[in-house]
């Protein structure tokens, strides 16, 4: 049993957190035959980072309707290159040297209620770095949850539970998502970089993914 965690942060020190059980889906692997992967990127050169990202060093997020919900664990660097979604910028993640989950949190707002959405990041492995996607909606009795954690080298959903997972190659991108209804218009969504299928774990500085882009979109 893999436990997760929602890292819910404010501008200020205020975290709200809550815990969340994920359970191994036995048996379950990804589709067969995946397309070769991207291979995954070094580590960054020069010393282990070290310094934790605050939610206030982040960029504005430029989709409308969207606010970062707070960062943990991570050291975000904005980088050059050409993002999946224009008007957004790449960010390198590191999971630095701490212990515990390494995650920056969205909230998707202005959405319809009853509606299955499509939560996607289009990401690269750095040094070997997986990476999860958790996300549910809030304020009701029977708020839905769903997540996944993918590994990335071999193009497969290591953990699926509550919504259904998928992985495929897109603009020279791994495109990762999972598909899940929202019953109040409102997503809190967590993007974790993992060890393994691991989402607590002590950092090193160097493991992380890059992240090109992440989206919401509307199911047919």
């Amino acid at each position: 049993m893999v436990k997760a965690r929602y890292i819910v942060g404010g501008i200020a020190t205020t975290v709200i957190s809550f815990v969340l059980t994920l359970f191994v889906l036995h048996g379950w692997v990804g589709p067969p035959e995946p397309p070769a992967p991207i291979a995954p990127l070094p580590a960054p050169s020069g010393a282990p980072v070290t310094q934790a990202t605050t939610a206030n060093d982040l960029p504005k997020p430029t989709i409308a309707g969207v606010t970062w919900a707070g960062i943990g664990g991570l050291n975000a660097q904005i980088l050059d290159g050409t993002p999946a979604v224009p008007g957004q910028p790449v960010l390198q993640l590191i999971a630095v040297p701490r212990d515990g989950v390494h995650t920056v949190a969205v909230q998707f707002a202005e959405l319809t209620n009853g509606r299955t959405y499509r939560i996607a990041a289009w990401v690269k492995s750095i040094d070997g770095g997986n990476f999860g996607i958790e996300a549910g909606d809030h304020g009701t009795p029977n708020q839905t949850h769903g997540v996944a954690i993918f590994d990335l080298e071999n193009q497969r959903a290591l953990i699926a539970e509550g919504a259904k997972p998928g992985i495929a190659l897109d603009q020279g991108w791994e495109k990762v998502w999972i598909d899940l209804p929202t019953l109040t218009g409102q997503y809190v969504v967590n993007f974790y970089v993992t060890k393994g299928r691991n989402i607590s774990f002590m950092g090193n500085g160097q493991l992380g993914v890059m992240m090109g882009s992440f989206s919401v979109e509307p199911r047919e």
